[in-house]
């Protein structure tokens, strides 16, 4: 069973955008899906999402406004030019952390708090690891990044 209204958005007379937005029920497993419908513009996306029926059998509708949505886009591309930079500066010790830690006295240890991400634990870092005694990683428990510390 599908629900799948049309939409028009206007700016005063303007037609800013004709949007589709579709909401299925799927009898069998009882889920309830959305699916939006969305419209770019220039660095700006209009979001439009169909949301609960209200006792009246009234729709509620959402709609979302991202300004720089599309400006995500520039983060992957600033990397390829950034980080083989970065990473040339670690590898030489060029940083200021590099240089902290160098000048720790070489019996002290070193602990590392990371999260569990796979590079943290990948043969490579464990390899290097083992090359370094005085480091030790410590992991914090899987999906404890998404706690609320206020909780």
């Amino acid at each position: 069973m599908s629900t799948d209204p049309s939409f028009t958005v206007n700016r005063g007379e303007t037609l800013m955008a004709a949007l589709t937005s579709e909401r299925r029920f799927f009898p069998v497993s009882g889920r309830v899906t959305a699916e939006a419908g969305i419209h770019s513009r220039w660095l700006s996306n209009l979001y439009l999402a169909i949301g609960e029926a209200n006792s009246k059998g009234e729709w509620v509708v959402r709609i979302y406004v991202h300004p720089l949505a599309l400006l995500i886009w520039i983060g992957p591309l600033l990397m390829t030019d950034v980080e083989p930079a970065v990473s040339a500066r670690i590898e030489t010790g060029d940083n200021r952390q590099a240089r902290q830690v160098a000048r720790l006295p070489g019996d002290k240890k070193i602990h590392v708090i990371l999260d569990n991400y796979g590079t943290h634990k990948h043969a490579n870092t464990r390899a290097w690891l083992a090359r370094h005694p005085r480091w030790t990683f410590h992991f914090i428990p899987t999906s404890s990044s998404w706690l609320n510390a206020v909780e």
